[in-house]
């Protein structure tokens, strides 16, 4: 059984995911299950719910042993499907969103000022915000934004969320690199906004359909 491990000094959500998938995707190329190294228990916990999410015949056990294949977390990995799937519903007035990622969050997330103008703004429109994030747990989120019309967030684990469910997502680049946002999303974004107010006038149009 391969063991495998992963380059970054410490999971976050977005990392655990992409590992995860990895993971699983060799699993059903091996048409074996494979082995991880998720360095702690709190991690292993996590990594179970994500997995439990997966629509995929791939199989990963848990285990503390040295592994013997490393994963590149920074390169573009593929993106398993969830059981939960998008709605498909562009007519749906909720959409999703989560400005709060957590590593390198000075140069992704928007500006307090920014975010209570854009949610102001929004519900003006007559479109509901949902914020995803730890307070709804995996499960909670990966339903959540099945029932929006559309994702938009920073650089975070919840995009790689949006790509799994199959809902459209736009990411806001504020002072991150076009080089950067392409390694973690690659062609799965929508696009990148390079911040809320170009979003609004450059993206929203095409992202909500009148009822």
């Amino acid at each position: 059984m391969e063991i495998w491990g992963c380059d970054v000094p410490q999971f976050h959500f977005g990392d655990l995911w992409r590992f995860c998938s990895v993971a699983v995707l060799r699993s059903v190329e091996l048409g074996e299950p494979v082995a991880a190294n998720f360095r702690d228990s709190g991690t292993e916990s996590l990594a179970r719910e994500i997995l439990a999410e997966f629509d995929s015949m791939g199989r990963v056990a848990a285990v503390q042993l040295p592994p013997v294949r490393i994963c590149r977390i920074q390169q573009l990995a593929p993106t398993v499907s969830t059981r939960v799937r998008w709605c498909g519903d562009k007519t749906r007035r909720q959409f999703g969103y989560q400005f709060d990622g957590i590593a390198g969050a000075a140069e992704k997330n928007p500006p307090e000022s920014e975010v209570i103008w854009f949610l102001a703004e929004m519900k003006q429109r007559g479109l509901e915000p949902v914020r995803l994030g730890k307070h709804l747990g995996v499960h909670g989120s990966v339903e959540a934004v099945s029932q929006c019309s559309f994702f938009i967030g920073a650089c975070s684990g919840l995009a790689q969320v949006a790509y799994s469910v199959g809902v459209p997502a736009v990411i806001l680049r504020y002072r991150q690199t076009k080089i950067d946002l392409k390694i973690w999303h690659g062609q799965k974004a929508l696009g990148f906004a390079l911040g809320l107010p170009h979003f609004v006038q450059g993206f929203l149009p095409a992202l909500v359909r009148a009822r």
